[in-house]
């Protein structure tokens, strides 16, 4: 054997470093990069991804890193659905993780909750949706904002706490020092639209107004007094 081949025979059944995988990463032997025959590396799955073989890589005898695909994309269900909606996947789609849907309501309902799910992971294997799908609901959401009022809340029909039937109506107070800006009812419906129905709201009191104009000029005309008039005040002061 000559020399040449003495050299030789270690280095031509080494592996260099081993290849990037897309579903996985190695986890033992890091910072190596170079690798003697029957070297083996463990791996773990990425997130997302489940084993499905054995999770190694091995360096043959001619310098190779042999191995068979150990992890697979995790995938779901197809998605739930909903009454009086539908969402965005078709039947012969494949849901994997990371992929999502969409949903939207027939006419005349309104989408309650996340219009979009996506398929999440649990426990390292079991895809799930996530959030949960949402609902529709014919009917108004949400509470309209009315100036200077407050809502006479046992009075407020409530159906799933943000939902209001068509037809709903909802009658408000004015808060004190306001008063209702025109002679309508103080009263809001909900609409064959899913909007509710306009509202002028409360506007302040002429009284109140006048005694707010009134007080912040008394305070004002103290505050502009002389320092020495503003003393003398303060001396001549005496508790009865």
């Amino acid at each position: 054997m000559t020399l040449a081949t003495v050299l030789m025979a270690p280095v031509l059944g080494d592996c260099g470093p081993p290849p990037s995988l897309p579903f996985a990463s190695p986890i033992n032997q890091l910072f190596e990069t170079t690798f003697s025959s029957g070297t083996v590396l463990k791996y773990t799955c990425h997130h997302g991804f489940k084993k499905v073989n054995s999770s190694h890589l091995t360096c043959d005898e001619n310098g190779s890193w042999v191995y068979n695909v150990f992890c697979a994309i995790v995938t779901c269900e197809s998605p739930p659905d909903i009454s009086n909606g539908r969402h965005s996947g078709r039947d012969e789609d494949l849901y994997t993780y990371g992929s999502s849907v969409t949903y939207s309501c027939d006419p005349s309902f309104t989408l309650l909750g996340n219009a979009s799910i996506v398929c999440t992971v649990v426990n390292k294997t079991v895809g799930v949706w996530s959030p949960s799908p949402p609902a529709c609901e014919n009917g108004c959401i949400d509470l309209p904002d009315i100036p200077y009022a407050f809502w006479e809340g046992n009075k407020i029909p409530l159906r799933n706490f943000e939902v209001f039937e068509i037809g709903t109506k909802l009658k408000y107070q004015c808060k004190p020092g306001y008063r209702p800006a025109s002679n309508e009812p103080q009263i809001v419906r909900c609409q064959e639209n899913l909007t509710w129905s306009p509202s002028k709201g409360c506007e302040i009191e002429t009284v109140f107004t006048l005694l707010v104009l009134l007080t912040m000029f008394e305070v004002g005309k103290l505050i502009s007094q002389p320092r020495s008039q503003m003393e003398g005040f303060a001396s001549g002061f005496v508790m009865s």
